[in-house]
């Protein structure tokens, strides 16, 4: 156990320690472009872009115009 704890430590960073998710929704277009400005805004320019975390984000974000109902989910939803 002792020897798996040390092997796992001294293993050089991943790449993919550096990818971020974020997932925004919203019913209309104005709570669709909310999410996209306030995960861009407030969370992913000041803690995830800048030295030292230097992250990668990935948005997943629905960009619907036909309002509250969603039949087809894979034309609604954008990945950036």
């Amino acid at each position: 156990m002792v020897n798996n704890i040390i092997t796992y430590e001294t293993q050089p960073p991943q790449k993919w320690w550096k990818d971020f998710t974020f997932i925004g929704g919203g019913v209309n277009q104005a709570e669709q472009q909310l999410f996209l400005s306030l995960n861009n805004d407030s969370l992913i320019n000041p803690y995830i872009l800048p030295n030292p975390v230097k992250g990668n984000p990935v948005r997943i974000l629905r960009n619907d115009l036909n309002g509250a109902e969603t039949f087809n989910y894979s034309d609604s939803i954008k990945i950036r």
